[in-house]
């Protein structure tokens, strides 16, 4: 089970899921205005977007997904929990082979000995497939250059479940999500994709 924190009563009404998942919302709070909203999502269950909207993130504990990355030239598997020892940056963009995402990439690139100094890791996703990212990585000088792992989320589940997916575009939205070495969501910072974000 994931908790995802506390909403009003209301917005329970409102809830909209795929067929497949199952929720349950129940009161924590002695307060009638308040609950908290627990749901549980088996493998290949999905979540629509409209469960997150409105919901506050922070201190959200990171749900367990495992992604394939693209990483030290290599396709790889990683669970969101191998990084429970560390600071976590995730950091959505929309899609590769795109002219804005690079330069974000890049710079990101420049700063990661940084974020390694400092116990932190950083981990990329996107919504193109583990081999788009090593098409990407292998054609682009600036892409070339990224030692962090570049995580594969095609189905959009990990997107989904943060509320940066993007339902009928199939892309994410430009988001940054800071996890502390618990688990737990501490910053998020999510633009449209008209924006780019650095560091």
């Amino acid at each position: 089970m994931i908790r995802l924190g506390v909403i009003p009563i209301a917005a329970l009404r409102r809830v909209r899921l795929s067929p497949k998942c199952q929720l349950t919302g129940f009161v924590r709070s002695v307060k009638p205005q308040k609950a908290t909203l627990i749901y549980t999502m088996n493998k290949n269950m999905e979540i629509k977007n409209d469960l997150l909207k409105g919901i506050n993130l922070i201190n959200s504990h990171l749900p367990e997904i495992e992604l394939e990355v693209y990483w030290h030239e290599q396709i790889k598997k990683i669970k969101l929990s191998d990084y429970h020892s560390k600071w976590l940056i995730l950091f959505f963009y929309p899609a590769d082979f795109t002219f804005v995402c690079p330069t974000e990439l890049k710079e990101l690139s420049e700063n990661y000995k940084k974020f390694q100094d400092l116990k932190a890791e950083i981990v990329s996703v996107s919504t193109d497939t583990v081999y788009a990212h090593k098409a990407w990585h292998d054609s682009s000088p600036a892409i070339k250059n990224i030692k962090f792992p570049m995580a594969a989320d095609p189905t959009g589940q990990l997107a989904k479940v943060l509320g940066v997916y993007l339902e009928d575009a199939g892309l994410a939205l430009r988001g940054t999500f800071i996890v502390n070495p618990q688990g737990f969501i501490k910053a998020v910072e999510i633009n449209d994709n008209s924006i780019g974000h650095s560091t």
